[in-house]
């Protein structure tokens, strides 16, 4: 069984983890100052070992922000990279609790 474990939320400027632990992401804002940045979501630790699941480019002096309806199930956790040390972002996540019993084989 594979259920919603509580809401979590995480602002940061610059690239970073989130949460190493299986997630589903419900939101992302970025906040931007030069023209043409952008952040990019994996699921994963990393943008190496990560598979990229989300890009959002944002015009000078802008904020944006991208609703994900009924999330995106991400199974090895979040990191966001961006473009610039000065990208503002956060992102809204709940954390899954899967059951061992209920595993496949």
């Amino acid at each position: 069984m594979i259920s919603p474990r509580g809401a979590g939320h995480h602002s940061q400027i610059g690239s970073g983890r989130v949460t190493s632990r299986p997630a589903t992401l419900c939101c992302v804002n970025l906040d931007v100052e030069s023209s043409g940045d952008y952040i990019e979501v994996y699921d994963g630790k990393d943008p190496i070992s990560g598979t990229k699941i989300l890009k959002i480019k944002c015009l000078e002096n802008r904020s944006v922000s991208f609703n994900l309806t009924h999330g995106v199930y991400c199974d090895n956790g979040i990191y966001v990279g961006c473009s610039a040390t000065d990208c503002e972002w956060s992102v809204f996540y709940h954390h899954i609790e899967v059951s061992p019993q209920h595993l496949d084989t």
